[in-house]
């Protein structure tokens, strides 16, 4: 957008659609607005395969966000003409993207592989129930919440359920700081019948049981349940000594480190595998 203003060929470089096909914009944030993010992904048009916008990482002393949810309109004008392209979202601390108008834009890509979102302070029920029913062949989920009331956790937990059954080909799934039950993780790891990467670290709430109860045939390679702050010493020792009688028989990485420790009868144990 800038070297366009040296030069005729660069002036023409810069309004090739293949020159905007591939957008990321997470090291420039200071400079990018909702208006340039909309330019060019007006730009790129059909062309249009990977969008990667905001802060990649979070920093508490940082400036408010330029980018809002209103950036990705042009993804669903025409009736999702340039949403319909696109394969690849990762969005990190973009602003409104639970409002009606953002909602619409994700729900338009109807043919993504690979969603990432970074920096949900709502829950996402709403953005869940819409890409379950429009975005039915994304292979890697990865979602990451600073924290949401638990009173909503329940519908939160129904849409993520509502959203894999819709969606048989995901093989990787984050879920950074959810609040999650046993008996939801166990349906996820259940439902999800191609999924080889799950994530659920900073899981206030969950304990391990579903470790217990998992399916044998599930093609789960890495498993990570970091900081998860009621995890329990014994439900990971059983799962640790189930692997040898077939479950979670193509596992590979295990990591539920937690700097506080296991919780082992009510109170924090030193063990703390890798």
């Amino acid at each position: 957008m800038q070297a366009m203003a040296c030069c005729t060929m660069f002036k023409t470089c810069a309004k090739d659609p293949f020159s905007y096909s591939h957008i990321n914009l997470t090291t420039s944030v200071s400079n990018v607005s909702n208006k340039i993010v909309r330019t060019m992904i007006r730009r790129a048009g059909k062309e249009l395969r990977s969008l990667e916008l905001g802060h990649v990482v979070r920093s508490d002393n940082s400036t408010t966000p330029l980018l809002t949810g209103k950036c990705l309109a042009p993804l669903s004008d025409n009736d999702g003409f340039i949403g319909k392209c696109l394969r690849s979202i990762h969005l990190y601390d973009v602003k409104s993207l639970q409002n009606s108008l953002s909602i619409d834009a994700l729900a338009a890509c109807s043919n993504i592989t690979d969603l990432k979102i970074v920096g949900s302070y709502k829950p996402p029920e709403k953005l869940l129930k819409s890409l379950a029913t429009k975005c039915c062949f994304i292979e890697h989920l990865f979602l990451e919440t600073y924290g949401f009331p638990s009173s909503r956790s329940r519908k939160v937990s129904r849409a993520l359920v509502d959203f894999l059954t819709n969606n048989p080909n995901l093989t990787s799934l984050t879920l950074i700081g959810f609040r999650l039950n046993d008996a939801t993780a166990q349906i996820l790891v259940e439902s999800a019948r191609k999924l080889e990467y799950m994530n659920l670290s900073r899981n206030p709430t969950i304990k391990g049981h579903f470790l217990r109860h998992s399916c044998k045939d599930s093609l789960v390679k890495t498993l990570i349940l970091r900081d998860c702050l009621l995890l329990e010493e014994k439900e990971v020792l059983q799962f640790l000594n189930s692997l040898s009688t077939g479950n979670f028989r193509f596992i590979k990485h295990i990591d539920i480190t937690n700097y506080r420790g296991l919780l082992s009868d009510g109170r924090k144990s030193s063990f703390n595998p890798k």
